[in-house]
């Protein structure tokens, strides 16, 4: 008698276990575990980035007029350094325009978008921001992709190359430097300016 209850209570905790399991299948089929979860997260907060409107009017009025400082405070308080890229470089060029370099190299450093937006202007900003971080190695290399990027003698590349070669020097990259001002040849008086820089510099250091 005891044998057969056993069997009848072990046959039910059977049956209700595979119930249980039956009607909990298809929840766990369907809850994203925790990685999952992240993900989604991570795609809805750059969906929510690409359609927010990169800054408003009013901030790009206050840019365009020079009024950097303030142009830079509206776009913050709009979510522009979080938004999407447009308006993180937006961002970057107002916080330029009154010399807050660190905040242009936080802005965009590890930025991989760069080359891909107001013809790769972004990658000048950075070059400054690196150069006025003495972190002279890494600001050659960006001036010299803008360069490369649109032309080492137009207006906008020749800045970037004479930056180069100073950048250059400053690193201890002495064929680079000189190899810049080579191409300056098209420019002879910023190629001057920028030899007469160096010069001193190295009359400075003793050199």
């Amino acid at each position: 008698m005891k044998y057969r209850s056993l069997v009848v209570a072990l046959s039910l905790t059977a049956i209700v276990g595979i119930a249980s399991g039956a009607r909990s299948a298809p929840d766990s089929e369907v809850r994203p575990g925790g990685d999952e979860l992240a993900g989604l997260r991570e795609d809805r907060a750059a969906l929510d980035r690409s359609l927010r409107p990169a800054v408003s009017d009013s901030a790009l009025d206050e840019l365009s007029v020079g009024r950097y400082w303030h142009a830079a405070m509206m776009m913050r308080a709009e979510g522009a350094a979080d938004g999407a890229p447009t308006g993180v470089l937006t961002l970057a060029r107002a916080e330029a325009g009154w010399d807050n370099w660190p905040a242009v190299l936080a802005l965009l450093d590890g930025a991989d978008w760069l080359r891909d937006l107001e013809d790769a202007r972004g990658l000048y900003l950075l070059g400054r921001a690196l150069e006025h971080a003495e972190r002279w190695e890494e600001a050659v290399e960006r001036y010299v992709a803008y360069g490369a990027y649109v032309g080492m003698d137009t207006p906008s590349g020749v800045p970037a190359v004479a930056r180069g070669a100073r950048a250059a020097w400053h690193a201890g990259l002495t064929a680079q430097a000189l190899n810049l001002l080579v191409q300056l040849r098209p420019v002879p008086a910023v190629r001057s300016w920028t030899a007469a820089e160096l010069a001193l510099w190295a009359a400075e250091q003793g050199d």
